[in-house]
This record gives C-alpha cells, sequence and structure tokens, in this order.
C-alpha cells in the first residue's frame, strides 16, 4: 500500500518544529540532506506508533481528511495533493540483466519462475507540516510546510546482499516537491520523470555513491490502474475517518539500468508502482502492519494488507486480485488465510520479523509459499522497517515485495 502503508506511518508529526527537531537531527534543513544507510544504528530516530497515532480531531482545523472516494483525474493525481498531511510514490521490481539479443518488451508468457538477478524499492515521501504564517514570511520560499523524504534499496540476490539510503529535504526553493512546470518530482537529485503531459512512460532515477547502488529505470503498465478499496477509498480502521486515496498499477514493463558496487547492468523486469495520500493516520491501538505486493505467472496480481493492535490481533485487512486484463476479481478478506511459517530476528536492531509465509485463497485455487530472497531486507534509516523482494512457489510461481512494520 504500501498501506498507508506505503507509507501513512512516515509522518513527521504536525507542527513544523517537530518536524525540525527530526529532520535536522540528521541533516540541515536550508540544504537539504544525503543520509546513508546506518548499519549499526541501534535505535530509529522515530518509531511508527509515535509518528501514526492522531487524535482525528486534533487535524480537523489544519488538513482535508479523505472521508468519501474522491473522483480521480489523470495525470494531475499522479502528482502532489499538498493540502493533506502526507504522501507517498511507491515503486518496487525485479530485474534482471539483458543481453544485446533479448528485447525489453514484457508480455504475459513472461518467464516468472527464473528468479531475477536484482530488486528494488524506491519510494518518495511528502509530508505537510504546520509553520508559523505570519504577514513577513507568507511569501517566503523557505517558510513551506512540505517536507520530502526518499528511500532507495538494492538486495542483490546472488551476493545475498541488500543495500539503502535515504535523503530528506525542504520542498524549497528548488530542493524538493514538484517543479513549476510539472516535469518531475523530487528530492534533491532523486527524481521520479513522468512523460510530459501524460506520465507514462515515467523514468525513476536515484543513486547513492556512499552505498554504491543506483537506478536509472523507465517503466510502462502493462495493465490499467487499480483503485484499491472502494473507488480508491481505503480505509485502515473501523473509524471511517482512518483512510486515504490509493491506487496502483501492480505490473509495469520496466528497464533501464541498475548500480551495484558502482557497476552499471543494463536490466529489464517486471515493477508495481502505488500512490497513496491522506490527513489521518492508525487508529490509536494500531502498532503496525504486513502488507502483500504479488505478481503471479498466470499474469494475475494479488495485493492485501492486515494491521495489528497493540494486543497482535489484526484490527483491519483488504486485499485485492487483479485477473489478466487488468479488473478486480470478487475477492473477501474472508476468504484468505495468511500463515506465518518462521521467523527472522535482526543482529543489527534485535526485531523480530515474519520471514516466511503460507497464503491460501480456495476460491481461486491460491496456496502460495512466500519466501525472502534474502532474510535480512530491513530497512536501518531514520525508521527501522522491513521492505524486500520474495519469492512464490506452490499453485503458483511468481515474485512480489512484502512490507512489515511496527515489529
Amino acid at each position: 500500500m504500501a498501506p498507508q502503508g506505503k507509507r501513512g506511518w512516515l509522518l513527521f508529526g504536525p507542527y513544523l518544529v517537530a518536524t525540525i527537531l527530526l529532520i535536522t537531527s540528521a541533516c540541515s534543513l536550508l540544504t537539504g540532506c544525503k543520509q546513508d544507510s546506518p548499519e549499526n544504528q541501534a535505535k530509529p530516530a522515530f518509531s511508527v506508533t509515535g509518528l501514526l497515532q492522531t487524535n482525528l480531531n486534533d487535524l480537523s482545523i489544519f488538513y482535508p481528511r479523505v472521508k468519501t472516494p474522491i473522483p480521480l483525474e489523470w495525470p494531475a493525481d499522479h502528482y502532489a495533493h499538498p493540502k493533506y498531511r502526507s504522501e507517498w510514490w511507491y515503486f518496487t521490481g525485479h530485474m534482471s540483466p539483458e543481453s544485446s539479443r533479448t528485447s525489453t518488451s514484457l508480455s504475459k508468457q513472461q518467464n516468472l519462475s527464473k528468479p531475477p538477478i536484482l530488486g528494488f524499492q524506491f519510494t518518495l515521501f511528502r509530508q505537510r507540516a504546520l509553520p508559523p504564517i505570519t504577514q513577513k514570511t507568507i511569501h517566503n520560499a523557505w517558510q513551506t510546510p512540505q517536507i520530502y523524504m526518499g528511500h532507495l534499496a538494492i538486495t542483490h540476490h546472488q551476493a545475498q546482499r541488500h543495500r539503502a539510503a535515504q535523503r530528506f529535504s525542504r520542498e524549497g526553493p528548488g530542493l524538493a516537491g514538484v517543479s513549476d512546470n510539472q516535469r518531475y518530482l523530487h528530492v534533491l537529485d532523486w527524481q521520479i520523470q513522468p512523460t510530459p503531459n501524460g506520465w507514462w512512460p515515467v523514468r525513476i532515477s536515484a543513486r547513492d555513491q556512499k552505498q554504491q547502488i543506483g537506478i536509472n529505470l523507465q517503466l510502462f503498465p502493462l495493465k490499467p490502474v487499480v483503485l484499491q478499496g472502494n473507488l480508491g477509498f481505503s480505509q485502515k480502521s473501523n473509524h471511517p475517518e482512518n483512510a486515504s486515496m490509493y491506487y496502483s498499477y501492480t505490473r509495469l514493463k520496466a528497464w533501464g539500468s541498475m548500480y551495484w558496487q558502482n557497476q552499471s547492468t543494463t536490466v529489464k523486469g517486471l515493477a508495481w508502482f502505488d500512490h497513496e495520500w491522506s490527513s489521518s493516520s492508525l487508529g490509536a491501538n494500531q502498532v503496525g502492519w504486513s502488507w502483500f505486493a504479488l505478481q503471479l505467472d498466470n499474469y494475475h496480481e494479488l495485493m492485501l494488507y492486515q494491521i495489528r493492535n497493540k494486543q497482535g490481533e489484526i484490527s483491519w485487512s483488504d486485499a485485492a486480485m487483479i485477473d489478466e486484463s487488468g479488473s478486480r476479481l470478487p475477492l473477501k478478506v474472508s476468504d484468505i488465510t495468511i500463515d506465518t511459517l518462521q521467523h527472522w530476528t535482526s543482529s543489527k536492531t534485535g526485531r523480530r520479523y515474519p520471514s516466511q509465509w503460507r497464503i491460501t485463497i480456495p476460491r481461486y485455487a491460491i496456496d502460495l509459499d512466500i519466501m525472502p530472497t534474502i532474510n535480512d531486507q530491513e530497512m536501518r534509516l531514520a525508521l527501522h522497517y522491513w521492505e524486500g523482494a520474495v519469492t512464490l512457489s506452490g499453485s503458483h510461481k511468481g515474485q512480489g515485495y512484502v512490507e512489515l512494520t511496527g515489529y
């Protein structure tokens, strides 16, 4: 979703002072910053629950809320919604080297049984803070309420390594956000660059010298947009205002180059794109979630997530099954069983994550075993979470990404 997920948990707080304290602990807001993966960092700069749990009444005078489905327009709604509190653009993918004799074209006959070499995650997050507005500052570019963050991670399946980096910046002047002519979204030099007036194909590019990783990829949808939840209205708890607008492109053709050890490799593969915005957050008793984005070898996709409460129980779930044409199939949460088969404990943070699952959906003859390509795909950045490439076996083969927060 990654659920508000992908990623409402990245809320820096409703006040600019709190935002500045968090971000200036890592870098200067005046120039933006690069911050690489602190491999030995035992504690994150902030927590999921500390950032997400919000009194909805406190938001009412500051931000609009998603209360019902909002009609969407393209390509305008691919860009930022700055009045809302939080937003993210989320890409993941599985890539393999492309030889000079192969084509970048992908079809439903693509063989997903062969594991790709590289997995990637690239996400831009936007958070609206609340700076003090006076007549003197209202035209000051440095008083922008928008804070941006980027996350980049690459998993090298053969090398059994995962590397991650991040960027922070204020929106202005010219440091992050949407360019004046809407030619790209960015955090410093990390960019989402759409095709003018149409968005697709879109180019994503990011590179980090210290971690020696990077991407320069173009993406184009093989299926139409999927409106998650109820026409894009994606509820996160029993309270109707704990919700977001959320849509996905569940199967994208991807091609370009990726960098590992600063060596460039020409690649092609499949990707997934989520875009979500909201002003509300987790319910007061919710602490995290497990989110799955799975691409099956029968040209179907499965998105599902489970949000947990403080007692470790599932307090809210949602799911979508996408068929060959890109249409949603009838599916209820009660149709799905998710069993956790194994766990993995991070030696860096001590956090214990699920590390193998069995998902069954008898209605569609689905019985999947889901395994990480490597166990350690923990994102040890300003916020600690697990975001990793997985492979599918059982009734179907395939690939996907899983996100685990609040563990």
